[in-house]
């Protein structure tokens, strides 16, 4: 690699980290919001089901905001940390849908859950192979 081409992908890291770090305020703006309404409607309203979605969507941001953290400290994604995003935001989902859920979308729902145990036993497996090398 040529110094051009060290000086233009030095310049890519540094916009990467500037841009995951407006993330990450954005995510802890979000989230502190997130709870605040949460509050909000489980003191005014006594409503628990927007509280419990909020509070989950609360740990989805907070899930991302590790996946950034991971990135800046490491320069790569944990994929594990990314399959955990998609477990929650697959159960929040489900379990506010199961009132009006037809059998093709509780398939479909399964076929997400079972596609992410696949993944994340797949890559579980890969991160204890490459910790024995």
């Amino acid at each position: 690699m040529n110094k051009g081409e060290k000086k233009l992908v030095y310049a890519f890291e540094k916009v990467g980290s500037v841009l995951a770090g407006i993330v990450s305020v954005a995510l802890i703006g979000a989230a502190c919001l997130m709870i605040y309404h949460s509050f909000s409607e489980l003191l005014l309203n006594g409503d628990v089901k927007v509280a419990v979605q909020d509070g989950l969507f609360v740990l989805i941001l907070l899930e991302m905001l590790t996946i950034i953290r991971s990135y800046l400290k490491y320069r790569s994604v944990n994929i594990s940390l990314v399959i955990n995003v998609g477990f929650i935001a697959t159960l929040k989902q489900l379990v506010f849908e199961m009132e009006s859920m037809t059998l093709e979308i509780a398939a479909a729902f399964g076929m997400i859950i079972l596609t992410l145990a696949v993944a994340y036993y797949i890559e579980s497996r890969h991160f204890e192979a490459k910790k024995e090398e």
